[in-house]
Formats: C-alpha cells, sequence, structure tokens
C-alpha cells in the first residue's frame, strides 16, 4: 500500500491533477498486484500527461487552467537555465528515456 500512496501523492503533486482539485488516482487501476512499479516507463507516462494536459488549455483564458506537471515542466526549465559565472557539468538530463 505504502507503493500507491506514494504514488498517488507524487502524481497529484508534482505530474497532473484534475481541474476540479480532486485527488487524481484513475492511473491506478492500471497497476495490478502482480505489476512490478519499478518497471513502469514512468518517463513516458509523464510526457504523455504533458501532452494532455496541453490540449484544452488556453494561454491567457481565466477559465481553462493548464492542470499538467508544472513542477516537471519547472525542473527542465531550471536544468537549461545559465547563471551568471556558475559553470556546471551536466552529466545526465532530468528526463531521460
Amino acid at each position: 500500500m505504502f507503493k500507491y500512496d506514494f504514488l498517488t501523492l507524487f502524481m497529484n503533486t508534482m505530474v497532473e491533477i484534475n481541474k476540479d482539485g480532486t485527488c487524481k488516482n484513475d492511473f491506478l487501476e492500471c497497476l495490478g498486484e502482480d505489476v512490478a512499479v519499478e518497471n513502469v516507463n514512468w518517463c513516458k507516462y509523464i510526457c504523455d500527461s504533458i501532452k494532455m494536459s496541453k490540449d484544452g488549455w488556453q494561454r491567457d483564458s481565466t477559465s481553462k487552467y493548464f492542470s499538467g506537471a508544472l513542477t516537471i515542466l519547472v525542473m527542465l526549465y531550471v536544468d537549461r537555465t545559465l547563471c551568471g559565472n556558475i559553470n556546471t557539468v551536466r552529466t545526465l538530463s532530468p528526463l531521460s528515456f
């Protein structure tokens, strides 16, 4: 149960939320007791959810909010941000396939 609780928390805070503010848990239906959670392609799921969240979203609309993976998108943006004289060697992408 801990895995399912953690996945629900992670998905609802980092990946995708329901537009009405309720907890999103429909992805749990795909995970049965026999599914190895560590073998699921989570990167593909996150990328697909970002694409689906963009559908129906309008940039300047006050009634259609973006409900996708804002935290992940910010992480990708910050990963490519240059900051003055700070030089870091980038060894891994934040999201890798």
